[in-house]
């Protein structure tokens, strides 16, 4: 199917700010890169956990996609 290439070029380009966000939730001094650069060094606990809940909905966003794409089933 057509879709499956897009599908799984999404997973491609959403794993990229997964990952950032786990860095981020590993305490990875990357606050800059995320709040318009008016912050530097880490983030709190509370914001941590916070890009640790946003990475899981990208996850599941991901995961939504490769299946109506057809690329898992």
């Amino acid at each position: 199917m057509i879709t499956q290439p897009f599908a799984f070029a999404y997973a491609m380009l959403a794993a990229l700010p997964g990952i950032m966000h786990c860095a981020l939730d590993a305490a990875a001094p990357l606050v800059h890169f995320t709040v318009g650069g008016w912050f530097f060094g880490r983030f709190r606990p509370i914001e941590r956990v916070l890009a640790l809940l946003q990475a899981g909905l990208r996850a599941g966003i991901t995961f939504v996609a490769l299946a109506r794409g057809g690329v898992i089933h």
